[in-house]
């Protein structure tokens, strides 16, 4: 039994939770432009994205040092829209349901994501986002999930405490970066939804 009046903030991830992601589907698109296919899931890559994703390189450099590493010679434009189209679609429960989570305490929104990646959906959420009182992304604040300095981030803002918030997350990994901080948890997977959070709160 989850006691309401002690959550004062509600914090939710973006990708896999609110929209739909399509890890496979990126993967294939870079996979078509590469020259260098066994550095598509390399330790140099992922470094690099996690460079980007937390505003250490600006798009620009983050393209051209991604493109010698795969291997690409493809323009900018095509490398883009490998890159894009790992972003699918809003849920279209997304908003339902955070329309009635809003009614439970303060939402606030905490995404692992890049500049790229915003800009198109930030256009395509803009009614989801009106829902929540703040939005931290990773590329503005500086530091990716799940280091402590991003969550550290929101408790800051808020004036908080762990232990006031709720943390939903669908990446693992996150879920016990939050849990290990003392945050309250909550992991989407095939048999925990969004939808399930919510009928949680309201029992």
């Amino acid at each position: 039994m989850i006691d309401k009046q002690n959550i004062k903030l509600i914090i939710l991830d973006y990708g896999g939770v609110l929209y739909e992601i399509n890890l496979k589907r990126m993967m294939s698109e870079f996979g078509n432009l590469s020259s260098n296919k066994d550095t598509i899931r390399s330790e140099a890559i992922n470094e690099l994205i996690i460079n980007y994703e937390e505003g250490k390189i600006e798009t620009n450099n983050f393209r051209a040092q991604a493109k010698e590493l795969l291997g690409i010679s493809a323009p900018d434009v095509a490398f883009d829209k490998a890159w894009l189209s790992i972003l699918v679609a809003e849920f279209p429960e997304s908003i339902g349901i955070v329309s009635q989570l809003q009614k439970v305490a303060t939402l606030a929104l905490l995404s692992n994501t890049s500049a790229l990646h915003y800009s198109k959906f930030s256009v395509e959420s803009k009614e989801l986002f009106e829902y929540f009182d703040k939005i931290f992304l990773s590329f503005q604040v500086g530091a990716t999930k799940p280091k402590p300095e991003i969550y550290q981030s929101v408790l800051d803002h808020y004036n908080l405490i762990p232990e006031d918030c709720f943390f939903v997350d669908d990446d693992f990994n996150n879920i016990e970066g939050a849990r290990k901080l003392g945050f309250k948890v909550f992991h989407i997977n095939e048999n925990n939804r969004l939808s399930d959070f919510l009928h949680m709160l309201n029992e």
